[in-house]
């Protein structure tokens, strides 16, 4: 009888876990949809280009492969400074995947998101920090 209650909680456990866990979608539907968001962003661009002529910015797209799949990312940044970014994402993931690997996608990659975001508050405070010291430095020595 035990094996049965298991079996139960089983189920709805994984229920559970695909009512909150998002279906993962493959390569060719991520492609498509970016695709589709190419084209909308072509529109927009099109529609908008009047309004922004004299502020035209060089914009890089990248495809770069994230903990398994393909994305598409367009940004003013330097491709290589896009494939940097996307590098520290699927670095990240991957670390969190290995010590949780039980977590969904979408759960690894918000946390992903909060240890980037701690460690870039962290890195501005100590840029503050550092900027006080200079302008202190500066004022004891008359400059």
């Amino acid at each position: 009888m035990p094996s049965k209650k298991k079996n139960k909680k089983n189920k709805n456990k994984n229920n559970h876990d695909q009512a909150e866990n998002p279906e993962i979608k493959g390569d060719k539907e991520i492609k498509n949809e970016s695709d589709n968001i190419d084209q909308q962003d072509e529109n927009y661009k099109d529609s908008s280009l009047d309004a922004s002529e004299d502020k035209k910015q060089e914009v890089n797209k990248v495809v770069a492969r994230i903990f398994g799949e393909d994305f598409c990312i367009k940004g003013d940044l330097s491709e290589e400074d896009i494939k940097k970014i996307a590098e520290l994402v699927d670095y990240k993931m991957t670390e969190i995947f290995e010590k949780h690997p039980t977590l969904s996608s979408q759960k690894i990659a918000v946390l992903a998101a909060l240890n980037i975001a701690e460690e870039y508050l962290r890195l501005e405070k100590d840029h503050k920090e550092l900027l006080a010291l200079v302008d202190e430095r500066d004022l004891a020595n008359g400059s």
